[in-house]
């Protein structure tokens, strides 16, 4: 396990947000801390694992302990359950008009290829994956057809050549990133002269689960628009497009700040950041408290008419 300080502010007090969260959807509840930046609001874990620790996890567990995939039929299994066209048809309308048939994206971490799969098979899009998990590559280049490079984001940019792309996808990525700040400079080499950055990560100032199902312990940052926004501009880029009528999610496109189009507003801004999120997370943890306490006191006035009677 490694400490480490705020990526936006350096050395800054901070105060724990949570101490519980999961590893697996659905699974138990463990411990693990997540703490808050005073300063720039800035949610991440801390302390965290170390990256050869994150690298093990990602290559060769991530699919069989996090989603119980152990196989290639396991995974052909999940992929006939899943509605891929929902998932890929949400996130072209909101690529629209930045995606065609002639755009080179980059999907970092594209799984079993869900979405690049769609993006190449429905638009014409010239998608490569790059996926850390030997077994999702295999299953996504099977049944996508994509190409996929097998490796995590930092071999693939030792590889890479001169290869530059139109777009690059960061779909539920980013939060993962223990550096963002220096993978948001990398994307940005990546990137044609007016090239895209898609983004989507959870909201850690809306979110449906209860709050100890919220907080995962592979997201090394959880963000806030404001925060996604101030990191995205500390990396070089600005937001150009924001998904305001998406719930519980933070979906964007970015751009470097070269590109001609301007930078939209930044939905719902807070005066303070820090303050805004403490204060969510208490009440939501306030009130499932509340609910948890209320269903046996609901369940006893039900029954009160019964031992009146009796």
């Amino acid at each position: 396990m490694e400490y480490v300080t705020c990526t936006m502010c350096g050395p800054s007090k901070t105060a724990v947000l949570s101490r519980k969260g999961i590893f697996k959807k659905g699974g138990p509840v463990i411990r693990f801390q997540n703490v808050i930046c005073k300063s720039c609001g800035l949610v991440y874990r801390n302390p965290r694992p170390g990256t050869l620790e994150l690298d093990d996890l990602y290559n060769k567990i991530y699919l069989e302990k996090r989603h119980s995939l152990a196989n290639e039929e396991a995974a052909f299994a999940f992929l006939k359950t899943v509605n891929q066209k929902n998932k890929g048809e949400q996130v072209a309308e909101f690529l629209k008009g930045a995606v065609d048939g002639q755009t080179r994206i980059l999907d970092v971490g594209s799984g079993l290829g869900l979405l690049g799969g769609f993006l190449h098979q429905k638009l014409g899009a010239d998608v490569l994956g790059v996926e850390p998990s030997e077994l999702s590559s295999r299953v996504s280049e099977r049944v996508y057809g994509i190409p996929v490079f097998h490796g995590t984001f930092d071999a693939f940019l030792a590889k890479r050549g001169g290869r530059v792309f139109d777009c690059v996808i960061l779909h539920h990525v980013f939060e993962h990133f223990g550096d963002p700040l220096p993978k948001l400079r990398e994307c940005a080499e990546l990137l044609s002269e007016r090239g895209i950055l898609y983004i989507e990560v959870p909201n850690v100032l809306d979110f449906k689960k209860p709050i100890s199902h919220f907080f995962d312990s592979l997201h090394l940052y959880n963000y806030s628009p404001a925060t996604l926004a101030g990191i995205l501009r500390l990396g070089g880029f600005k937001i150009i497009r924001w998904n305001t009528g998406k719930r519980y999610r933070i979906q964007i496109l970015a751009a470097r700040f070269s590109h001609p189009q301007q930078a939209a507003s930044l939905p719902g801004a807070s005066a303070n950041v820090a303050d805004q999120t403490i204060r969510y997370c208490r009440r939501k943890r306030a009130l499932e408290i509340a609910q948890a306490l209320g269903a046996p006191l609901r369940a006893l006035a039900r029954m009160a008419p019964r031992f009146s009677s009796s």
